[in-house]
């Protein structure tokens, strides 16, 4: 579960509280590194009931006469917040070949008569290549990224990328004969597969298809990148936002029955 904070701010759907009421309880959720921003009990008029409910405590419980509820209350702002949080998902990288295969960056220039010419990965290709990349997952998929680094095709037309036998797209160009400079290129190619997730399996087929059979070029890079629903911690699942705030909304009760018997 990502880290949360959350700040005391005056509930906005709330009336302005009496003599006797000066507590006052919000909280504005931020979930660390991509987690949204949650401000206000309505949640932008999402849950007004919830609202509703809320502002009730504060006006008519919270006052000096019944101090014991004001923790009450702080857990089950929590509870909400618990709720709220966004988990973090497992990241599952399959690769092959290294992260800087040419020691170039994306886009520079790339002296194909340096490279032993052959029909293996990390040779230069007279035509196209297919490589094999395996993969493993225990949770299901909630996106997929392929990242391809490959430099020299593109002679008449774009090579086009293939997963498994289906077309995912077309390689950037790096044939001395269509690029503006010249000279053969390199690049870093990123494909988003979140839209095909079931055209992944165990070992895939990753294909580079010349537009024609005289082109060639290098292929030096291919990574998998995959998240899943994991907590990335002994394939455990997160439980779901609606249990962890009745969980915690049944502790608030536990409480409240406890002090009542004391």
């Amino acid at each position: 579960m990502k880290a949360a904070s959350f700040t005391v701010a005056d509930p906005p759907g709330c009336a302005a509280p009496g003599p006797n009421q000066r507590w006052r309880a919000g909280f504005a959720v931020r979930a660390a590194q991509r987690g949204p921003v949650l401000q206000g009990w309505g949640w932008g008029g999402a849950f007004p009931k919830i609202e509703n409910v809320l502002c009730h405590w504060r006006d008519n419980l919270l006052d000096s006469s019944m101090p014991f509820l004001r923790p009450l209350f702080s857990a089950a702002a929590l509870s909400v917040m618990l709720a709220a949080a966004p988990a973090e998902a497992a990241v599952v990288v399959s690769q092959l070949g290294a992260d800087d295969p040419f020691g170039i960056l994306s886009g520079d220039a790339l002296f194909l008569g340096g490279f032993v010419q052959g029909p293996d990965f990390g040779e230069f290709n007279d035509g196209g290549i297919t490589v094999q990349l395996a993969a493993s997952w225990s949770q299901p998929l909630v996106s997929a990224q392929l990242e391809v680094f490959s430099g020299g095709w593109g002679y008449l037309a774009p090579a086009q990328l293939f997963l498994n036998g289906q077309l995912v797209g077309d390689l950037t160009v790096g044939d001395a004969g269509s690029t503006a400079t010249g000279d053969d290129l390199a690049f870093l190619d990123t494909f988003d597969l979140t839209a095909r997730l079931g055209d992944l399996a165990a070992v895939n087929n990753i294909e580079i298809r010349p537009s024609d059979a005289g082109d060639g070029g290098i292929l030096g890079l291919v990574r998998l990148t995959l998240r899943t629903q994991d907590t990335g911690t002994g394939g455990n699942t997160v439980p779901e936002p609606a249990s962890v705030a009745l969980a915690g909304l049944a502790l608030v009760g536990a409480l409240a029955t406890r002090r009542r018997r004391t």
